[in-house]
């Protein structure tokens, strides 16, 4: 039998490596080879792409079409003040010149770049890793070669454009990695029957420790003993760590000694952010409790040396890998009530929900944590026993494969 061919197309182009990657990282290695043979197309090079021909799955580079942008030529060569019209006659007329130009170099050529990969790859289905929203030129260049298109929505989006829009109605299938954002689409008003509500999963034997807890500590100058909180996740302001240092100021009066690690990269576009945090640790005098690891390779390591786990978006969250990591390691977790973590996480049960942008109520909870040992211990049990009945990694792909198998036939 002939394996079908599946071209999953990851176009984050920040600088960071996030839950997207992740989890086409472990559906791929799921993913049965004998039925499917896997190609991931990537916009930008990252650090995962070694595990992806690992877990083999071939590997392509696609270029991201830059847009033209006509006036900052023209405003450099100084040549609309050469004009004897008025300037909003000419900014009218080259507004639109522009607006063609980038038409073709931003859809029409990439369109016909993807189209040449299509064929020449001979693929069945294209699954578009990250939103519906883009790359549309995959959509078209599919319609051109009759491959099957999919999409997974890993957002919560507040508005859709039109030509997105346009362009999803060709999709075969919608991935939607919590009911959160199956229901934002839905209220969007797109179809229920191009929706399929799969959640992301983990297998704990690949969130696995590799060096002992003390070793981690020491390297990170925490001392044995002390509690440590922490919130993985890259550094946006929607991610909520500022809401987590201010918690820390009402937790250090009980807990002295008490550190807190914020794990996670950072964008060229979200460095304000990280100032910002910076300049909060200061200012509160909290540079002996907090400490930013930056981009680790080994988060289970940081994970497994915290005695909370925290989640502190402020806008609705479409999942949350930290979370099925932080009960992978039996950890207690406390989360905003907001999004899909109402999904995971069970209140008083596996973590505690509190509301977002909420310091003093973070605060109460990492301290009634903090305070109770057998309660964190309970949590952390029933946390993991959940992971391996609701999120683990075979039921993931095997809903993936089964949606693939439907919509070939």
């Amino acid at each position: 039998m002939n394996r079908k061919i599946i071209l999953y197309i990851e176009s984050n182009t920040d600088g960071t490596v996030g839950g997207s990657h992740f989890s086409l990282l472990f559906l791929i290695e799921g993913l049965n080879k004998a039925i499917y043979e896997p190609i991931v197309a990537f916009y930008q090079d990252n650090h995962l792409i070694p595990q992806y021909e690992v877990a083999g799955c071939r590997v392509i580079m696609m270029k991201k079409s830059k847009p033209l942008n006509i006036f900052k030529i023209f405003r450099q060569l100084k040549i609309i003040a050469r004009y004897s019209l008025p300037n909003y006659v000419i900014v009218k007329s080259f507004r639109m010149v522009q607006k063609t130009v980038n038409y073709f170099l931003t859809f029409i050529l990439p369109s016909f770049r993807c189209f040449t990969v299509l064929k020449r790859e001979k693929v069945d289905i294209v699954h578009l890793n990250n939103t519906l929203l883009r790359p549309q030129e995959w959509i078209l260049a599919s319609l051109l070669t009759k491959a099957i298109v999919v999409a997974h929505e890993r957002g919560i989006n507040n508005s859709f454009p039109k030509q997105p829009c346009f362009w999803a109605r060709f999709l075969k299938a919608i991935i939607c990695i919590s009911d959160a954002v199956k229901n934002n689409l839905l209220r969007h008003g797109f179809p229920e029957r191009q929706l399929h509500r799969i959640y992301n999963g983990l297998d704990p034997n690949k969130f696995a420790v590799c060096r002992n807890k003390e070793a981690v500590l020491k390297e990170l100058g925490i001392a044995n003993g002390a509690p440590v909180i922490g919130i993985v996740g890259n550094i946006k302001e929607w991610k909520g760590q500022e809401t987590v240092i201010h918690a820390m100021k009402y937790v250090r009066t009980d807990f002295p000694n008490v550190r807190c690690l914020i794990v996670g990269g950072v964008s060229k576009s979200d460095m304000y952010y990280l100032e910002r945090l910076k300049n909060i640790v200061k200012s509160e005098n909290l540079e002996d409790s907090v400490i930013f690891t930056g981009p680790r390779k080994d988060v289970a390591d940081l994970v497994n040396c915290l005695s909370v786990l925290i989640h502190a978006s402020i806008e609705p969250e479409p999942f949350g890998r930290t979370l099925l990591e932080g009960m992978a390691l039996k950890k207690p977790i406390i989360s905003t009530r907001i999004g899909a973590p109402l999904e995971i996480v069970i209140d008083g049960n596996t973590g505690i929900l509190v509301e977002p942008r909420s310091p003093e109520k973070m605060a109460t909870a990492i301290m009634k944590i903090l305070s109770d040992h057998n309660l964190a211990e309970d949590m952390g049990r029933a946390g993991y026993e959940r992971l391996l009945r609701e999120f683990n990694l075979r039921k993931n792909v095997e809903l993936t494969e089964y949606l693939y198998v439907s919509i070939l036939s």
